[in-house]
């Protein structure tokens, strides 16, 4: 009887099948009429929708000026195909934001205009379909770091007038050739020390890439002394310029060299740096390749300008300082008179985009006598001069800044002796000093870059490169001492 009742006859199999397949043309058949319905009813597929916010960006890091802000891009639903940032400034509650121009990573450096408010990153996700925008939550109101601890700045010892330009290198030292250098700076009583801050170098890794270190600390040395920084901001990063192309390129996209700048200021404005110099001898191919582009110049500048005062408004903003060559207007596919590149500047715009007019009056090894190729004398002895220039177009109430300038003491037909660079020290400062229109003077240099005596370039220090002092130190000194 088990047996029987465990075998299953072939017509009841006949019976299930039948069943099955009349449920299932059933089911086509109600499934067909829904979508007569449907369709007669006016429904419409499922939208397809740009991406939709499920996490909002958040900010990281500290709201006070000088700090950097770090953002995320929040979590998104949907297919997203691009992310983009915009900071915001916003009032201390966090309303009423605007876009902050050129602020467009996920980095933010907190500039001085920005203290008391509140800021914002507004992250926009897009796909096909179209895009949105998504805020974060605003920072604490931006904060004023404290005021530094430091004694207060001795009195009649630094002076105004007197600065020393160290070159490219000086960030480079050890932290004890470091000391030394800027105290003995510091002993001759200059006041200013002009920092090369390396766009190539801070950004080498990218744009969003930042190493800042070594040069915190020659700022942060400098100042400790009590001394100012005039910090010249030049070299372009590779990623910044055409391929194949060197340091001394300016960028493909003038508007990140702005960029850049913007980021310095903010950084190091709280640092106590307020003079930046656009650039350095953009009239020479050797910093301006492939060649003189004064348009192209003026172009930079007037971008660095709005840039570097808003994030500093108390900033001095120099002009590039220009090269010695020839009388005025000489010019080749590799190089251009000051005077000739200064004169296109005011053509092509630049009145209004700087505060003083930045200049190389290196005279060796002829000395101050006047020459109508001296750009000693073009400062304000020759027709046309910087000073006539800067008058017929509404500056004359602007210094010239002489970013650099002085003479080598090595071996080549080219140098001067010892006693013969002393002199130059004291003679230009004396001259210097009689002019009202003259700024701050940066002798080039401090320190001898070598020892090799037949190249020019290693010799124009007023110290040995074994840091003994030349006849030139004593001179810088006592000029610098009675002012």
């Amino acid at each position: 009887m088990s047996l029987a009742r465990g075998v299953t006859r072939r017509s009841d199999v006949a019976d299930v099948v039948g069943v099955t397949r009349r449920l299932i043309h059933t089911l086509v058949l109600a499934l067909g009429a829904f979508a007569v319905v449907a369709a007669a009813a006016g429904a419409v597929p499922p939208r397809k929708l740009p991406p939709t916010n499920v996490v909002l960006p958040t900010i990281s890091g500290t709201a006070k000026t000088g700090s950097t802000l770090t953002a995320t891009s929040g979590t998104w639903g949907g297919p997203v195909t691009g992310i983009t940032y915009q900071w915001l400034r916003c009032d201390a509650g966090g309303a009423a934001c605007a876009p902050i121009a050129a602020q467009t990573s996920a980095i933010h450096v907190i500039s001085p205009a920005e203290a008391g408010m509140t800021l914002r990153i507004a992250v926009k996700a897009s796909n096909v379909n179209g895009a949105t925008v998504a805020n974060s939550v605003p920072t604490a109101a931006v904060a004023v770091p404290a005021p530094s601890s430091a004694p207060p700045a001795p009195t009649g010892t630094q002076n105004g007038r007197f600065g020393f330009a160290a070159g490219g290198n000086i960030q480079n030292l050890s932290s004890t050739d470091l000391a030394r250098y800027l105290d003995g700076a510091r002993a001759a009583h200059t006041g200013w020390i002009r920092v090369d801050l390396n766009w190539a170098v801070i950004q080498a890794g990218g744009p969003s890439s930042y190493n800042w270190a070594p040069f915190d600390s020659v700022v942060s040395a400098t100042t400790a002394r009590w001394m100012n920084v005039l910090a010249g901001i030049l070299y372009t990063p590779a990623w910044a310029r055409a391929t194949g192309t060197g340091a001394n390129t300016p960028p493909t996209d003038l508007s990140a060299y702005a960029t850049f700048a913007r980021t310095a200021v903010a950084r190091y404005a709280p640092m106590g740096v307020h003079a930046y110099e656009v650039w350095n001898e953009p009239n020479i191919v050797n910093f301006w390749a492939p060649g003189p582009d004064p348009a192209r110049y003026t172009q930079m500048l007037k971008l660095a300008y709005p840039a570097i005062k808003g994030a500093d408004p108390s900033a001095t903003v120099v002009s590039a300082g220009l090269s010695p060559y020839g009388a005025y207007g000489e010019t080749n596919a590799e190089r251009m008179n000051p005077l000739t590149f200064l004169e296109r500047m005011y053509a092509n715009g630049a009145a209004g985009s700087f505060d003083a007019v930045g200049w190389h009056p290196y005279n060796y090894p002829w000395g101050l006598g006047y020459a109508t190729w001296s750009a000693w004398s073009q400062m304000s002895q020759t027709s046309p001069s910087a000073r006539s220039l800067m008058t017929a177009h509404g500056d004359a109430a602007k210094q010239i800044w002489a970013t650099e300038f002085g003479a080598p003491t090595g071996s080549t037909t080219r140098d001067v002796t010892e006693a013969a660079q002393a002199k130059l020290v004291t003679d230009s400062y004396t001259q210097l000093k009689s002019w009202s229109w003259a700024g701050p003077a940066f002798f080039y240099s401090y320190h001898d870059n070598g020892t090799n005596k037949s190249d020019v370039e290693q010799n124009f220090g007023v110290m040995h490169f074994d840091w003994t002092p030349k006849l030139s130190y004593a001179a810088y000194q006592s000029a610098a001492a009675v002012g």
